[in-house]
């Protein structure tokens, strides 16, 4: 049986490598354009000021205390997620402030500590408000909370918590920024709270 000569040149090409290579290329040249590649890149969320003003978070500025006792504002970037974490209800948030230095803020001291030497300083909201607040004992008297506690509450209200969970001598309440009141966790007791000097109302901030 004969095999027309159209077959013979097509197993001709089969069989030889380099035309192979060279039939692979062309198809390569024509169809690739049809199905581009699309390259997958695992990047890591920012969360800047339009994810923020997205999610409904208030811009608030966060300090730290100097050595020499002045307040030195952080980035817009890591106060952001400073207003974020005490939003979430949670206890401390690590920032990257550079490639070699990581700070710890904590809520409940109202501090930052750099994570490699443990060197605390200080940090606080932005506020107007300079008053005292104070709680309430059994007794009916009134005492003004820690300094670090007293930061904490004042953040609280310039970003706009209505609830939060605190520390203070190693139990754990909780506060209700529009009741005006805290409740011990583990007792159950509720204790009121309030502004100095204002007859307990709230001061326009």
């Amino acid at each position: 049986m004969d095999i027309p000569l159209f077959y013979m040149r097509i197993l001709r090409l089969i069989c030889n490598p380099t035309c192979v290579c060279v039939l692979y290329a062309n198809i390569c040249t024509y169809i690739r354009p049809l199905f581009p590649l699309r390259m997958y890149v695992e990047t890591t969320p920012s969360l800047d000021l339009a994810d923020a003003s997205a999610e409904g978070t208030k811009k608030v500025v966060w300090e730290w205390e100097g050595d020499d006792g002045k307040w030195t504002s952080y980035s817009d970037q890591d106060a952001v997620k400073i207003t974020k974490a005490l939003s979430d209800g949670e206890d401390n948030v690590t920032l990257q402030v550079t490639p070699t230095v990581q700070l710890n803020v904590r809520f409940n001291s109202m501090t930052q500590m750099n994570v490699a030497s443990g060197w605390q300083r200080d940090v606080r909201c932005r506020s107007t408000d300079c008053k005292q607040w104070e709680w309430q004992d059994k007794d009916g008297k009134w005492k003004p909370y820690s300094p670090g506690l007293q930061r904490l509450l004042v953040a609280c209200v310039e970003c706009g918590v209505d609830e939060r969970e605190l520390e203070a001598a190693g139990r754990r309440y909780k506060v209700d920024l529009v009741l005006r009141k805290q409740t011990n966790l583990e007792t159950s007791v509720v204790r009121k709270f309030r502004v100095s000097g204002g007859g307990g109302e709230w001061v326009v901030l």
